[in-house]
């Protein structure tokens, strides 16, 4: 029976697009205080993404999609990354 279910949900997969936005936070943390900004209600962790990291993911998605969009950040300011000044 598993390998009937298994078969059954193969056949319904098929091959999507990489995606053409790539939204990454590498830095979850902030030293503005902007009024209408949610960051200081923010229960989950701050901190930095390492670099390492980072360049291993930027450069796993440029093999795959090149002209795919990097978008850094949501939660926090990309530019507090010391690596990157």
């Amino acid at each position: 029976m598993l390998a009937t279910d298994l078969a059954a949900i193969a056949g319904t997969l098929h091959q999507i697009p990489f995606p053409r936005k790539f939204a990454v936070e590498i830095c979850a943390d902030c030293n503005l205080r902007c009024t209408m900004c949610h960051h200081p209600q923010m229960r989950r962790a701050k901190g930095v993404m390492p670099m390492a990291l980072w360049s291993s993911l930027a450069g796993q998605v440029a093999a795959i999609a090149p002209r795919t969009e990097c978008w850094f950040s949501f939660c926090g300011e990309p530019l507090l990354e010391p690596s990157c000044s």
